[in-house]
């Protein structure tokens, strides 16, 4: 992102937030750690979770109404962030849907939101669709990722390091016992 100006993250273990915040000391970019999760997401343009929470903490009123929002976690926003949106994004729609800790699978269930009120990020990246529209827009990104592109990702890093002859070959079993 080239206007990124400030890194600020949070952790509801405080010290790991600043440990991980001085590993980036000599970015160009400043990383700083937060003690008031609320307070700097009000004042973020852009606001990336990623948790393994098994409920929704943060809060719609915390946003900006032009932020860009991106969960990566299952369920870190509620249903009312997910329906104030002004364009909804998700990696794969049937993997969203059916994932029960989703906002997005909670109002899919109660009959508020369907394939069609959102763009898989598939179609933006392949310019089958566009993303903002306008500076004032409020877009969300639900991920929950994809399993066949980490198998993709770790297959090509593999072939990458055995091209250059780096790794190490560990035998995991003397004998296979299902082969």
């Amino acid at each position: 992102v080239p206007f990124l100006e400030q890194i600020e993250i949070y952790d509801l273990n405080i010290p790991k937030a600043k440990a991980l915040a001085d590993e980036f000391k000599d970015n160009d970019i400043p990383v700083t750690a937060v003690e008031d999760l609320a307070e700097s997401v009000k004042t973020s343009d852009i606001i990336i979770t990623m948790t393994t929470a098994q409920k929704a903490f943060m809060q719609k009123d915390w946003m900006k109404s032009n932020a860009t929002i991106v969960q990566m976690g299952p369920c870190d926003f509620g249903t009312d962030t997910v329906e104030g949106a002004d364009k909804l994004f998700v990696d794969n729609w049937y993997q969203v849907s059916k994932s029960k800790l989703s906002p997005v699978h909670a109002l899919h269930e109660a009959g508020k939101l369907n394939q069609e009120d959102m763009t898989e990020l598939r179609f933006v990246a392949a310019d089958m669709a566009k993303g903002r529209d306008n500076d004032d827009q409020q877009v969300m990104y639900v991920s929950l990722g994809l399993g066949a592109m980490d198998i993709m990702i770790a297959h090509q890093v593999y072939k990458n390091a055995k091209a250059m002859g780096l790794g190490t070959i560990v035998n995991l079993w003397d004998a296979p016992k299902y082969v």
